[in-house]
């Protein structure tokens, strides 16, 4: 039973070992690529475009019915602004000449 367990550890050992040197190991594996050296700016270009590839666009009815409803909520709250602001310009000029 010891020496199973032993042949086991020592199998795991060797296993870490070769992992250690596999990732000290600057060669890239069989098939694989090294990893491309470039300027810290064009790395962020890279991810910004890759990121824009897995993006789900919308279709082009999707977007005019998403453009309209911005409009129409737009219109809404300006309808809304400008009510309660005549509103108030009311009651403040109804507070100065009543005081004067």
């Amino acid at each position: 039973m010891a020496g199973i367990v032993l042949t086991r550890r020592s199998a795991n050992l060797e296993a870490a070992a070769k992992d250690k040197e596999a990732k000290l190991d600057k060669k890239p594996a069989v098939g694989g690529e090294r990893p491309k050296l470039s300027l810290p700016g064009v790395r962020f270009f890279q991810d910004i475009i890759a990121e824009l590839k897995r993006v789900v666009w919308p279709t082009r009815q999707d977007a005019m019915r998403m453009t309209m409803m911005v409009i129409i909520v737009s219109v809404a709250v300006g309808l809304v602004l400008g009510v309660v602001d005549y509103i108030f310009t009311i009651v403040v000029e109804r507070i100065q000449i009543g005081g004067a």
